[in-house]
C-alpha cells in the first residue's frame, strides 16, 4: 500500500495543487490529510479539492479548524477523526485536534480525553492518523521543548501501532523509525509532503518543493 500524507495546508492553494499533482504522479492507494486543512477556518480555501482527488482519502481535522470543517469531511465521506475503519487490508484509526496548546487555539483535547477516545479504538498494528505527535516524536519546536501528547505516548507505547502518521509541529518534520515508525512530512503549506509504502515492512520519504 502506498499512502501520500500531506499535514499542515493551513489554506494554502500551492499545497492543495501539489497535491493533486502528486496524486497524479505517484499514484498512492491512499491520501492522508493529518490536519490543519484551513488557516482557522479561512473562508477563502475551498476544500472540496479533497472531494475531487481520484484516490480513497481519509482525513482529520487539526487545532486550527473549526469544529464546522469535521461536518463537512464526514459530507464527504473522509473524516476518520474518533473512528477506526479498514482500507486494504489494514485499520486506520484517526485523532484530530490536539493536546492543549498556550495558544487556545479552535480544537484542543484534554490529555485524558485523547485517551479515552482512542483506547477503545486502539490495536496492536494499527495505522494511527494524528494531527498531534506523541511525547518526544517530532515534537520539538524552536524552543527546544518537547509539545507532544503525553496521552498519545502511552497509547503508542500500549498498542504498538504499525505506524503514526502526523503533523502539527511545523519545525519538527522527520521520520522516525523502529517497532513503531512516526512521521511527520513538515507544513504543507511550504511545499512537504510524505510518501508511507507498507508491503511487509514500512518504507518512508520526505517529499519536498518550495511553496510559491
Amino acid at each position: 500500500m502506498r499512502i501520500l500524507l500531506a499535514t499542515d495546508l493551513h489554506g494554502s492553494a500551492h499545497a492543495a495543487s501539489l497535491i493533486k499533482q502528486k496524486v497524479a504522479e505517484l499514484s498512492p492507494d491512499l491520501f492522508v490529510a493529518c490536519g490543519d486543512i484551513t488557516h482557522f477556518g479561512e473562508s477563502s480555501f475551498d476544500v472540496s479539492f479533497i472531494r475531487e482527488l481520484p484516490v480513497k482519502t481519509f482525513a482529520v481535522p487539526g487545532n486550527c479548524d473549526p469544529p464546522e470543517l469535521a461536518e463537512k469531511l464526514d459530507e464527504m465521506g473522509v473524516n476518520i477523526h474518533g473512528r477506526k475503519v479498514e482500507f486494504g487490508g489494514q485499520k486506520f484509526i484517526g485523532l484530530g485536534g490536539s493536546n492543549p496548546t498556550p495558544f487556545d487555539t479552535l480544537f484542543e483535547i484534554p490529555e485524558e480525553e485523547i485517551t479515552r477516545l482512542l483506547e477503545p479504538l486502539m490495536e496492536p498494528g494499527a495505522i494511527l492518523i494524528s494531527h498531534a505527535p506523541p511525547f518526544g516524536f517530532c515534537d520539538l519546536t524552536w524552543q527546544g521543548e518537547h509539545v507532544g501528547s503525553h496521552a498519545l505516548l502511552d497509547i503508542v507505547n500500549k498498542f504498538r501501532p504499525r505506524v503514526v502518521l502526523t503533523g502539527h509541529i511545523h519545525e519538527s518534520p522527520g521520520i522516525v523509525d523502529g517497532a513503531v515508525t512516526v512521521i511527520n512530512p513538515g507544513p504543507a503549506s511550504r511545499g512537504k509532503l510524505g510518501l508511507v509504502e507498507i508491503d511487509g515492512s514500512v518504507t518512508t520519504k520526505l517529499l519536498s518543493e518550495t511553496a510559491r
